[in-house]
């Protein structure tokens, strides 16, 4: 049984998504109106998130707890922030911002040297090179050679000279496969984005739309009819832009007599 609720998710997915789409023709106010909702609900989104970590990280602690020692770097490192309004204290605006960016740049990095340099060198010398099957070694071989070959690409303080320069081209070629397979996969990914709004947009079976909680396939048959009420509205503003440009070029037209 397919809820009015159930439809109204579904109508305003293809009203968002539709809107978004609109801008390849031009900024109009489809697209107007779901970038105010977007930052309506953005910023909404954001205020929760911080009282819930006032309450959680610091009003809780402080007033349950007992634990004043949270009020040094939740209250008076946060309230430093106040201090862009101020000229003469500006640079109290700056702790905040130092210690921020400082936490997020060592968490980036951990992550980044744990995810591509500390799992590659662990792929490389911790498997052996022969498998079971065929296509499994030869990954292995491509695996260890690619490796090991890459390093010679960021050695610049020799001169690339016989084996060391035929190591560097072969680096490079490496290096390029692996940036084309990246932005392969990139676009591969954009492409499957786009496929699951025209199914959104269609009311196709194939979208998922109990994953999305947006209801049942049921309820995304329905679909169509608002993919096209925005069509409607999208070609009434493609004619009125229409009829304003031949106006201005009539009325701009040099009159003969």
């Amino acid at each position: 049984m397919v809820t009015p609720l159930e439809i109204l998710f579904v109508w305003t997915a293809v009203f968002v998504s539709f809107g978004c789409l609109s801008y390849l023709y031009r900024e109009n106010p489809l697209f107007r109106a779901v970038e105010h909702l977007y930052v309506a609900l953005s910023v909404g989104y954001g205020v929760s998130v911080d009282l819930w970590y006032f309450q959680n990280y610091l009003y809780n602690p402080v007033v349950y707890r007992g634990r004043w020692d949270f009020v040094i770097p939740w209250a008076l490192i946060g309230l430093c922030y106040y201090f862009f309004f101020s000229r003469k204290y500006f640079w109290l605006y700056r702790i905040p911002i130092a210690i921020g960016i400082g936490y997020g740049t060592g968490a980036m990095l951990r992550g980044t040297v744990r995810a591509n340099f500390v799992a590659q060198i662990n792929a490389a010398i911790r498997y052996p090179l022969f498998a079971a099957d065929l296509f499994t070694t030869f990954n292995r071989f491509v695996l260890f050679i690619g490796t090991f070959v890459s390093i010679f690409f960021f050695i610049f303080t020799v001169e690339m000279r016989g084996p060391l320069k035929s190591a560097n081209r072969a680096a490079r070629l490496f290096i390029l496969g692996a940036l084309g397979a990246s932005f392969a996969n990139t676009v591969m990914g954009r492409e499957s984005l786009l496929i699951q709004r025209f199914q959104l947009l269609l009311g196709s079976k194939y979208f998922p739309w109990s994953a999305s909680g947006l209801g049942s396939p049921e309820a995304g048959a329905y679909a169509p009819i608002m993919t096209a009420l925005c069509c409607l509205g999208l070609l009434y503003i493609i004619y009125s832009d229409y009829r304003k440009k031949r106006a201005s070029t009539t009325s701009a037209a040099p009159a003969y007599n």
